[in-house]
């Protein structure tokens, strides 16, 4: 049997964030618990002064819906995906390094 990736949406407080790929459940949730995602998420969306997820991050991934799908693929198709292929549904701040 031949899979091929889903769409995923990860969710924060009820409120779809990212967009990204998997080909199953369990990868999904493994890419919802990465470190790496944790520290993406931890700088300010856009306008607010609190990170994105404070301290624990509790993610729920589902099935993206049809709007979340078609938001991922516009960005896939602009090559406005993040390094890792994810979407963000949601407007972050820009980093900024003072080195």
């Amino acid at each position: 049997m031949i899979f091929a990736p889903s769409i995923w949406t990860l969710e924060i407080d009820g409120k779809p964030t990212l967009a990204f790929e998997a080909m199953k459940d369990r990868e999904a949730d493994e890419i919802c618990h990465q470190e790496w995602l944790r520290l993406d998420l931890a700088r300010p969306a856009k306008n607010q002064l609190r990170p994105i997820v404070r301290c624990r991050l509790t993610p729920k991934n589902t099935a993206a819906r049809p709007a979340e799908m078609d938001l991922y693929r516009q960005a896939a198709e602009t090559n406005k995906l993040s390094d890792d292929r994810l979407a963000y549904l949601i407007e972050l701040d820009p980093v900024v390094s003072f080195r």
